[in-house]
């Protein structure tokens, strides 16, 4: 009421709706949320969440390329789209939304899931050169010469796992 234009207020009245079992209360504040502010990518993303959460694989996949529209570089935009795209098993087609999110925001996490998402994809040779940059930072060197080390051990290269695994400890 004090604030009709306000997207945060239908979207949390979403939410209330939605953990109380009201799920058409619940879609019609998501998509209220929308219709005041088609361009507000956090409402586009909380319909995408009630979708999701509802298991209507098709609206998801809409709200989300919604939200993308509007904000490419946006990290939860890219996060979840990458996360629903391996949900629904296709996870080739999550491969752009995790680069873009270990290129756009330089996050350690970011950039170990992507060399997760090759090493997992049986693409250890596009994981390594993500893996050997992160080596340069301090907070991202153990984890990456971890996995660097198990590359190594898993493609016979024992010495040269033995070794990364060493210096590890010491």
């Amino acid at each position: 009421k004090l604030d009709p234009q306000n997207t945060v207020g239908y979207t949390g009245l979403g939410a209330m709706q939605q953990a109380a079992n009201r799920q058409a209360e619940a879609e019609a504040a998501f998509k209220k949320a929308v219709e005041v502010n088609p361009q507000s990518v956090p409402a586009q993303l909380g319909l995408a969440n009630f979708y999701w959460a509802a298991r209507k694989k098709d609206q998801t996949a809409q709200a989300l390329a919604a939200a993308y529209q509007l904000d490419p570089n946006n990290s939860l935009t890219n996060r979840m789209l990458a996360l629903f795209q391996i949900s629904i098993g296709q996870p080739a087609k999550a491969e752009p939304y995790l680069a873009k999110l270990a290129e756009d925001t330089k996050n350690a996490s970011a950039q170990l899931v992507l060399a997760d998402y090759y090493i997992a994809s049986g693409r250890s040779k596009d994981a390594v050169p993500v893996l050997q940059r992160m080596l340069s930072v301090k907070e991202t060197r153990s984890a990456a010469d971890l996995r660097l080390a198990e590359l190594d051990f898993r493609e016979g290269r024992r010495p040269e796992a033995q070794k990364r695994l060493d210096e590890l400890l010491k």
